[in-house]
């Protein structure tokens, strides 16, 4: 018998034609170097012509810069396109922009080998494919603001510093309706990635842009964990507060709904504008630090501002503003006192004045993940922080409310209470010298 290794070459090259399967043609490859040398070439030329260069992409995901220069070398297309995908795959999407958690860079369909060795940060491996003619900016048939699969988006979310310079440096597409977000510099403040950031503005990314009226400052204040720092860095490199704020206090306003209580003090001392009606709000929803350090750059108190107080049921800010000077027996349009609105849940009657103003709504929720960055304490409290009507009326009379004080028809806060507060609250009101006898003279 003949061995194999006995025929000639041309012999062993008409053999492996008939071998249709690559797993074949392998293991005659491993058999020894000579026939490994001899049918290497073919080995490639079949999955360029079976797979449709799927060889490639594999080659590209592990890091095998031999074999990519081959699969190129023996007629692969550059761009190729993978056919599988993954389940399990998190893709980011418009509908969850703020939380910045990365998506699982799974391989998915559609992917050439340069996103898939630039989403596994194989440098080498991706400058010979731009060398090869690999396209950077392939985006067509994309819909807007949702490539995830874009190159240089890819380098970004996964972190990969040097590629992405890299890619930079080879002209990327920085901005666009097609990117995720609809640029690089929203991408690094959404995923909260301050080494990426840094390198954009490096490369001289403008910080200004604008996508859907959303600014990156925006994006900066708004995302949740906030970073204060991410919101300094593009302050100081050139980001407009101009465009992105009103003179209705819009850029604070979000701060103060979304933000930390250093994001909202680094704006307020670069100067973003303020509006009174940012106080009632940051009254109902805030903490007592926030609504402090408000009143240090000089927000009013007014009566509705003790109100939102009261109707929040926060006796620390309450005491707050009693200490910074509201007169407890101070009127309103109707001649009640602060005590008056204290012992019930909502007045008999609407008022003329608007106790604030809601913040713009959050896009949506990813899961937290964990940061490198310093987080401070957020300007929202938590919802569970509230003190009972009890409380309130407490804190009130024992600062000096007026427990007899009559409103303009003649009604008491014990008055009310009868009509719309617990027992509680007025036994609190007769043990504290409330005159029940003056009732009676409302009939």
């Amino acid at each position: 018998m003949i061995s194999l290794l006995q025929l000639s070459n041309e012999l062993l090259l008409l053999i492996s034609t008939k071998l249709t399967y690559g797993e074949d043609l392998s293991h005659l490859l491993q058999v020894n170097h000579r026939l490994y040398t001899l049918l290497l070439p073919r080995l490639y030329q079949q999955n360029v012509k079976t797979s449709r260069c799927q060889g490639l992409l594999k080659c590209a995901a592990d890091g095998n810069e031999r074999g990519v220069r081959h699969f190129l070398y023996w007629g692969a297309y550059v761009d190729v396109q993978s056919m599988f995908s993954r389940r399990g795959q998190r893709a980011w999407s418009l509908p969850g922009a703020w939380l910045g958690v990365l998506p699982y860079m799974l391989q998915t369909s559609r992917r050439t080998p340069l996103g898939v060795a630039v989403g596994a940060g194989h440098d080498a491996i991706v400058a010979l494919l731009l060398n090869h003619g690999a396209k950077l900016d392939d985006s067509e048939e994309q819909q807007k603001w949702s490539q995830l699969d874009y190159p240089a988006v890819s380098a970004l979310l996964a972190g990969h510093e040097s590629t992405l310079a890299l890619l930079l440096e080879w002209g990327a597409q920085t901005e666009g309706p097609n990117l995720l977000f609809g640029g690089l510099i929203n991408c690094a403040v959404a995923s909260g990635q301050m080494p990426m950031l840094k390198l954009l503005i490096k490369f001289g990314v403008d910080l200004n842009i604008e996508v859907n009226g959303v600014y990156p400052l925006n994006w900066a204040v708004r995302r949740i964990p906030n970073y204060a720092s991410m919101v300094e860095v593009l302050l100081d490199n050139g980001a407009d507060i101009a465009l992105v704020d009103d003179d209705k206090g819009h850029l604070l306003r979000e701060a103060i709904g979304y933000g930390t209580i250093e994001t909202l003090h680094l704006l307020l001392k670069r100067g973003v504008s303020y509006h009174e009606s940012l106080f009632n709000f940051a009254i109902n929803k805030c903490t007592v630090e926030t609504v402090r350090l408000l009143l240090d750059y000089g927000a009013r108190i007014e009566f509705e501002s003790v109100v939102c107080a009261v109707r929040s049921r926060n006796c620390d800010i309450l005491e707050l503003l009693i200490d910074h000077g509201f007169d407890l027996n101070g009127r309103d349009s109707n001649g009640c006192t602060i005590l008056h609105r204290a012992v019930c849940r909502e007045p008999p009657f609407k008022t003329r004045t608007i106790c604030g103003l809601s913040a713009n709504s959050r896009v949506s929720l990813f899961p937290k993940r964990s940061s490198p960055l310093h987080v401070a304490a957020y300007c929202r409290r938590r919802r569970d922080e509230r003190s009972t009507t009890e409380e309130i009326v407490k804190c009130l009379i024992r600062r000096g409310a007026d427990v007899n004080a009559r409103a303009r028809q003649r009604q008491t806060p014990l008055y009310w209470a009868w009509k719309y507060a617990s027992p509680a609250v007025q036994q609190l009101l007769l043990e504290n010298g409330a005159d029940w006898t003056d009732m009676l003279t409302i009939y």
